[in-house]
């Protein structure tokens, strides 16, 4: 069984999904397999850049439109979950 740790709420994070999040590199290149949570791990870590640096900009690459709209509702959700109401 894979080591994982807790982020939030009923969210956990496999050792490598961790790995992404800590890591300080201004550009990344990863070599996965398909279906192992990289688009979420990626997406919070965009969203938890946009906190630290209001103007920082995420490039968000699919090898389809679906894909990219898929990371970024599911950044969008994060910034929703985290939001309070005024």
């Amino acid at each position: 069984m894979m080591e994982t740790k807790k982020v939030e709420a009923n969210t956990r994070l496999y050792k490598y999904q961790t790995a992404i999040l800590g890591s300080n590199c201004p550009r990344q290149i990863w070599i996965k397999a398909r279906q192992i949570g990289f688009s979420f791990a990626m997406a919070y870590r965009g969203f938890i850049e946009s906190l630290r640096h209001p103007n920082h900009v995420t490039l968000v690459m699919s090898v389809t439109q679906r894909q990219a709209s898929e990371t970024l509702d599911r950044a969008r959700s994060f910034a929703l979950a985290t939001m309070t109401p005024l």
